[in-house]
């Protein structure tokens, strides 16, 4: 049997696990209600929707780190953004909707064969391959 001590540094301990989560998840809550609303989206990519065709397919470039999960839901927050266009999760197309978070130089999307079309700001541009 458990002395009293034991017991209820056990159930400290449970206390202390318990609160940490719950504080995590509220900061996470709270972080994703701030970073992840559609209409923020909607606004950021709505120069794309209004000049590229609708039965385009355009790629997507990011300077996130694609192993994270906030990137993968920022590409499907900016491809529900542009409906109806179909986004590709790669810079193949021929025209390309980039998503930076931190200015890029010129050679960041030459490396990847695109030059801009529009800068829309806020870290959204319209690229596309050049004609050969």
């Amino acid at each position: 049997m458990q002395s009293p001590k034991s017991r209820m540094a056990a159930y400290a301990l449970v206390a202390i696990a318990l609160a940490s989560t719950l504080a995590a998840l509220v900061e996470a809550g709270s972080a994703k209600s701030s970073n992840f609303d559609i209409t923020q989206y909607e606004s950021r990519f709505g120069g794309i929707r209004r000049d590229v065709p609708t039965d385009a397919a355009i790629g997507y470039l990011s300077d996130a780190d694609p192993s994270l999960t906030s990137s993968v839901a920022e590409y499907y927050l900016a491809q529900l953004a542009v409906v109806p266009l179909v986004v590709a999760n790669n810079a193949a197309q021929p025209l390309v909707m980039a998503n930076v978070h931190t200015p890029q130089p010129p050679e960041f999307y030459r490396s990847k064969g695109l030059e801009l079309v529009k800068d829309y700001g806020n870290g959204v541009m319209l690229l596309r391959r050049p004609a050969r």
